[in-house]
This record gives structure tokens, C-alpha cells and sequence, in this order.
């Protein structure tokens, strides 16, 4: 899952950067996602997440909150989120 480059144009970084986490409803999901951003990205999640439910409840999105460093971290941390575990896709 590749990132646009022109997301770098829009952004003074550093910068706080909130986005979506789409996934299976299975509590992994929490774990796999916080496993990407903290231990692979050494980041810190500045909120705890904010979590919706699709109406069948098979599905959730999982509001992330990050403080980014550079237009690169932003796309490797998307694709690395892209591929983990439970993970749907990053908006």
C-alpha cells in the first residue's frame, strides 16, 4: 500500500498527524497496530484510540494519533501498518 508523496506539501513537519486504521473486530488488532507504531516506529501515540464499530460488528476503525518527523516516516509507517496483522487498509 503506497502513500501519495504529495502528503509531504500539505505538512510542517515535525507535526501531530491523526489517521484511520481499518480492521477485523478482534482485540489484535489494538495489539498489532500499537506493535508498527511503537516498537518498529519508536513512536508514541499521543491519544489512546478512538474505536468505532461497523453496524454488523464484524469490522472496526481505530482513530491513531502520532507526532511525525518527516514526509518518509509517514509513508514507511503506512506501509508497514498496510501490512500487519488484521489491518484492512490505513486511511
Amino acid at each position: 500500500m503506497a502513500i501519495s508523496t504529495e502528503m509531504g506539501k500539505y505538512l510542517d513537519f515535525p507535526c501531530e498527524f491523526g489517521f484511520r486504521v481499518l480492521g477485523s473486530n478482534r482485540p489484535e488488532l489494538e495489539e498489532s497496530v500499537t506493535s508498527v507504531i511503537v516498537n518498529d516506529f519508536a513512536m508514541e501515540l499521543l491519544r489512546p484510540f478512538e474505536k468505532h464499530t461497523s453496524r454488523n460488528g464484524s469490522y472496526v476503525s481505530l482513530k491513531v494519533t502520532v507526532r511525525l518527523e518527516s514526509d518518509e516516516q509517514l509513508r514507511n509507517l503506512y506501509e508497514a501498518l498496510g501490512k500487519a496483522p488484521h489491518v484492512r487498509g490505513v486511511l
